[in-house]
């Protein structure tokens, strides 16, 4: 199942796979890996507790022994954990890439300076806006941007921009691959390569578009394109967008200005509360602000996964002092004081809870680069590891294992000694 799984995320990853195959390949490592849990326990948890070893009074190598002991019930408790941080990490590196992508096809394919941009998506940007900005002191051009919300060959919630055909060009690089900008002018409609490729749509071949209430429409392929930048996916001229959207207003103005522009520019927006201007940097950010919302609601969601198995974790623990009553008095008997004892049930905790951070992370790093490959192949492959981030999620796991151990910890160190050793 391990094997399987691996060579299915590996496919995703280097030979083009789709997303399909690859969540299946994910599926079948996460069941085998947690099923051959009690053969890699006991090396984990060897190396994990090498480093407590150094702790005084044994504690450190009695709690590595332990939790050697019973491999089963070590992997058993970090398996959940395994998962919960599994998806964290994989999370975190689809959208990194995901962002990555974004600000690289803006950077390749833009010529433009600032952007300014409506604060407000419902309200937008009033027309004449782009009139007084291109008035101001060291500004050489300004093109507008309208955009809607549609529902093209049946997929929902996709953006359909509006483009002036006669300046887009000087703008951003949209790499024609085939037709021309030039036929936005009779109505036509400009597909990204990677929709097109998708579809298997061609210059001529006429695509269903539904604009709201306003009506459906079937309009003709006039252009294939391969840089998105700072539009979208489907372009029409600002013409035909307001005829079939009955939409008035801009959603961005595009500026190519001198440096020296941005103070005057700055002044004449300050009678427009609406707008917000942007260099390319912050323009990148903003494009990718609801990923970085997802990824933060994904989290939030997944900790608290976490939080439940650390829950497993603090029963595990509370059973193995009860099932070890004796061993414990036995241990305080010979000299252990109270404190090395809740020393060592907390250094269990922790090589059970970085078991489970280690094979997460790893795991989390394969299934989310291989996603990260086949969703971002479309538009340009892109895989963008975290390290800081990562790092972070293993060290809160690490401590998290402490805090989960305090509970039992205390419980053992205040057993009579006289009651444990007699206990059967």
């Amino acid at each position: 199942m391990t094997a399987t799984g691996a060579a299915l995320v590996l496919a995703g990853l280097f030979t083009g796979a789709g997303v399909a195959l690859t969540g299946a390949g994910a599926v079948a490592s996460f069941i085998g890996v947690t099923t051959l849990g009690p053969l890699g326990a006991r090396p984990l948890a060897y190396i994990i507790g090498y480093p407590l070893t150094r702790l005084p009074g044994r504690t450190g190598a009695l709690a590595r022994g332990n939790t050697m002991r019973n491999p089963k019930r070590t992997s058993a408790t970090a398996a959940a954990l395994m998962i919960g941080l599994a998806l964290i990490v994989a999370a975190s590196v689809m959208v990194d890439s995901s962002r990555t992508m974004l600000d690289r096809q803006i950077t390749v394919a833009s010529k433009t300076s600032y952007y300014v941009q409506a604060t407000s998506a419902d309200i937008g940007l009033t027309p004449r806006l782009a009139g007084v900005l291109a008035a101001q002191p060291g500004v050489r051009a300004v093109t507008e941007v309208k955009a809607t919300d549609a529902t093209v060959a049946g997929a929902a919630h996709r953006n359909v921009d509006g483009v002036d055909p006669a300046a887009i060009g000087s703008f951003t690089d949209l790499a024609m691959k085939a037709g021309s900008v030039a036929a936005l002018r009779s109505g036509a409609l400009l597909v990204a390569q990677a929709d097109a490729a998708s579809h298997g749509w061609r210059v001529g071949d006429h695509v269903r578009i539904q604009f709201g209430s306003f009506g459906v429409f079937r309009l003709r392929i006039g252009g294939v394109f391969e840089n998105v930048g700072p539009l979208s996916d489907y372009l029409l001229s600002n013409a035909t967008f307001t005829a079939d959207t009955g939409r008035q207003v801009d959603s961005v103005d595009l500026i190519r200005a001198a440096p020296a522009a941005r103070g005057p520019i700055e002044r004449a927006l300050a009678g427009y509360p609406g707008a917000q201007l942007m260099n390319e940097a912050a323009f990148a950010r903003s494009r990718s602000a609801a990923l970085a919302n997802l990824l933060n609601l994904i989290t939030a969601m997944l900790v608290l996964a976490i939080i439940i198995a650390l829950l497993g974790v603090v029963n595990t623990l509370a059973l193995s002092v009860i099932e070890r009553t004796r061993e414990l008095g036995l241990l305080r008997a010979i000299g252990m004081r109270r404190g090395q004892l809740a020393q060592l049930i907390a250094a269990e905790s922790m090589i059970i809870a970085v078991i489970g951070a280690v094979l997460g992370t790893v795991l989390g790093l394969a299934l989310g680069a291989a996603l990260a490959d086949a969703f971002t192949r479309s538009q340009q492959a892109t895989v963008t590891i975290p390290p800081t981030r990562i790092a972070v999620y293993i060290v809160a796991t690490a401590a998290a294992g402490v805090l989960a151990a305090i509970a039992p910890a205390r419980r053992a160190a205040r057993l009579n000694v006289l009651d444990a050793i007699a206990a059967e």
